[in-house]
């Protein structure tokens, strides 16, 4: 899919979310066998952070990216992770952790895609955009993915050595065309 829209043309500001679809892989291979046979579980952690200009004498010196802290004001009601043949109600859970501030997703090891200790993940989000573009056009969106297992003490627990998190930076960009000189 593309990335992002022209924040100046019309048609920007009619689309409140802008769709982020990009997949994951998660490399499981290092982890020993006793260890991968306790997972019962993959879990991703998803958070969103928002870029932030730090801006001395009218020029920006450098660039930070904060975690946003309410979620669900900054993502559309639907997101659509997928790996493998599951569905909901097929032992997937997904919840907003107690700080309102990442979307935990957990599934079933038996029902995910996993070729040679790879794991598959698609993940399809949509981005506060459009009518809200000053605000909301520069995503930096984290996952954390991790096997977790739940033991005798009915306590869950993550495998040894199995989290890594990662990103990908969303950049919706503004292109003024004017100040753009036509090609001859």
């Amino acid at each position: 899919s593309r990335m992002g829209i022209n924040g100046y043309t019309p048609d920007c500001y009619q689309q409140e979310y802008m769709l982020i679809n990009t997949e994951a892989k998660y490399n499981v291979s290092a982890i020993s066998e006793t260890d991968l046979a306790k997972a019962e579980r993959l879990r991703l952690t998803i958070s969103l952070s928002k870029k932030t200009d730090n801006v001395e004498n009218g020029s920006v010196t450098s660039v930070e990216y904060s975690q946003i802290s309410n979620l669900l004001n900054y993502l559309d009601d639907e997101v659509l992770i997928t790996s493998g043949n599951y569905g909901a109600g097929n032992g997937v859970t997904y919840h907003i952790d107690e700080n309102a501030s990442s979307l935990v997703v957990e599934i079933p090891t038996s029902q995910c895609d996993v070729e040679d200790n790879i794991y598959s993940i698609g993940i399809a989000l949509g981005a506060k955009t459009g009518g809200n573009f000053h605000d909301y056009a520069n995503y930096m969106v984290t996952l954390r993915t991790e096997l977790v297992y739940t033991d005798n003490n009915d306590q869950v627990k993550a495998v040894e050595n199995s989290g890594i998190s990662d990103y990908v930076v969303y950049t919706n960009a503004k292109v003024f065309p004017t100040l753009i000189p036509k090609a001859s």
